[in-house]
């Protein structure tokens, strides 16, 4: 992902920060230190790191448990509102998906006990978990801080709702009950749908902007879910193979962007394989003609150096392997080849637009 810095990497899991996660530090300790001072600002740069090391291990939990289940963990990615695991798919069986899923909320408890026990029974401390100000120390205070963090990780992420841990729970115990995995994704859509609604009318109702805020961009991950369930299930029978014959249009490497403009007018296709003498060497898409057009003397550059890298499929090769493919590495299209004979293209947009045309919103 771009715009984000390696921070270490577990169990060959590399963890990155984005950068906009140093500007919330920045902007709340700031805050922080401008209202109450430096030290309250301190404490706040200090409360805001840990809270992003339980979130780190949170995701490690999911991630080592995916390991377990032969699931390849690409990164886990920190950003303002919390920490991803970017996977390269999650297992459609129940047992493991329900694991996968359990793994953080459970550290979360695990951790909040361990506090609760270590503060409950240590002597000569006044220890109330749920009330900072009753605790007079900043040790004491901090580890209550910690405690009601963890406690709050852990009942948040069993909501019910896509893409919290608690939505993964319900589709895993859905399709235990025999419903299929594309109807259960769509049914436990529904329920988040309707939860993340009343959450919002909540925070509307309390004027609190992060009940607003977090529904509203949940929604949008909810329905990403269910579209990319709903496409790999229509598609899942399809190989490269069933594409072609495929009319397409190829570019040499040397070939000037402003010459690309007569191919554009006069062809639908929006991802041109690059050659060079009779071997692929990238793909040019649209996006990326635009992009350099609008630089000046963008005209004059040549595919080469606008294109972007591709990997070249078989036409064995399974449609729902090719969209894995190019969602892991990041890159817009495939080229599918036999024996060095180009095929043809695979692209996003292609398998996205097959998906909707098998899928009728039904098993």
């Amino acid at each position: 992902m771009k715009g984000t810095y390696k921070l270490l990497t577990v169990r060959g899991i590399p963890i990155r920060l984005h950068w906009s996660f140093l500007a919330l530090l920045v902007l709340l300790g700031g805050y922080a230190a401008v209202t109450g001072g430096v030290q309250d600002g301190l404490h706040t740069v200090v409360f805001i790191c840990l809270l992003f090391t339980l979130v780190v291990l949170h995701e490690l939990s999911h991630s080592l448990i995916a390991q377990r289940y032969g699931v390849t963990v690409r990164e886990i990615i920190l950003i303002p509102v919390g920490g991803s695991a970017m996977m390269d798919s999650i297992p459609e069986n129940p047992r493991q998906e329900a694991a996968i899923a359990v793994a953080g909320p459970l550290l979360n408890f695990a951790i909040a006990l361990a506090l609760f026990l270590f503060m409950k029974y240590l002597p000569s401390v006044t220890f109330d978990p749920f009330s900072m100000t009753s605790n007079d120390t900043l040790f004491t205070k901090g580890v209550v801080a910690l405690f009601q963090v963890n406690l709050m990780l852990g009942l948040f992420n069993i909501i019910p709702a896509f893409p919290m841990d608690g939505g993964r729970l319900l589709r895993a115990g859905l399709v235990k009950s025999g419903m299929s995995y594309v109807r259960a994704t769509s049914t436990a859509a529904t329920v988040s749908r309707v939860l993340l609604a009343v959450m919002l009318g909540f925070g509307l109702y309390t004027v609190n902007p992060f009940l607003v805020v977090i529904p509203l961009v949940l929604f949008t991950m909810v329905s990403a879910e269910e579209n990319a369930v709903r496409g790999r299930g229509a598609i899942k029978s399809l190989v490269v193979g069933n594409l072609f014959p495929q009319d397409f249009i190829t570019m040499p490497d040397r070939m000037k962007l402003g010459d690309t403009v007569a191919l554009l007018l006069s062809s639908p296709q929006r991802h041109f394989p690059v050659m060079k003498g009779t071997r692929v060497v990238g793909v040019l898409s649209l996006s990326d003609i635009r992009r350099e057009m609008a630089k000046p003397g963008g005209a004059g550059l040549t595919a080469a150096s606008a294109m972007h890298r591709t990997v070249v499929v078989p036409p064995e090769m399974p449609l729902t392997e090719v969209q894995k493919t190019l969602e892991t590495q990041g890159i817009p299209a495939a080229v599918a080849a036999r024996r060095g004979r180009l095929l043809g293209i695979v692209s996003h947009e292609m398998l996205a637009q097959l998906a909707t045309l098998l899928d009728h919103g039904r098993d």
